[in-house]
């Protein structure tokens, strides 16, 4: 599967089953629906796919090419220790992926947070070696990117209508 057409519509498959899941589908629905997001992927990709989805909406899929996963509502274990925690809001959904060529990418959705908060996370990252490269602050967003090694941190958030802000945190560590 090329994962730069691909990530859309596993993106939009994930997000559709997500929401079959959670309104509480029994469990020969969620076997027929994961059949049925595999045809899809090996259909649109050429090649075999395998899609898990537990009793809590966390869905994983993987192909030849590597892996997707989402649903998790907590901050990722998997990322490494001089990458801070996001203490501030709340943590919606974590998209994860993976391939050979690539390498890994986390996304942490975080919502009900500030702009305050975000300011406050590129100074933790700063402290803990991390180069920010771009900066772009407005009076209702704030966005950067940041830089170590072979890894980056992007991060952005905006104001929704009332005062907290939605947005998210992206990892990415290259081959």
């Amino acid at each position: 599967m090329r994962i730069k057409t691909g990530w859309v519509l596993l993106l939009l498959i994930s997000l559709l089953s997500m929401s079959l899941f959670m309104s509480g589908c029994s469990s020969v629905a969620e076997k027929a629906s994961e059949k049925a997001i595999e045809k899809t992927i090996e259909q649109a990709s050429g090649g075999n796919a395998k899609v898990d989805v537990d009793s809590k909406g966390n869905m994983e899929i993987k192909t030849e090419d590597g892996s997707f996963k989402t649903g998790d509502t907590e901050w990722p274990d998997q990322l490494p220790s001089d990458v801070p925690r996001y203490s501030d809001g709340k943590i919606v959904s974590v998209l994860e992926s993976s391939t050979e060529d690539q390498g890994q990418g986390i996304f942490v959705v975080i919502e009900n947070t500030s702009l305050d908060a975000a300011q406050s996370y590129k100074e933790e990252l700063k402290k803990n070696g991390w180069t920010i490269s771009m900066t772009s602050n407005t009076s209702d967003s704030v966005m950067f990117a940041a830089t170590k090694n072979n890894s980056a941190i992007t991060l952005s958030f905006a104001l929704n209508e009332g005062k907290s802000a939605s947005g998210g945190i992206t990892y990415s560590q290259g081959k």
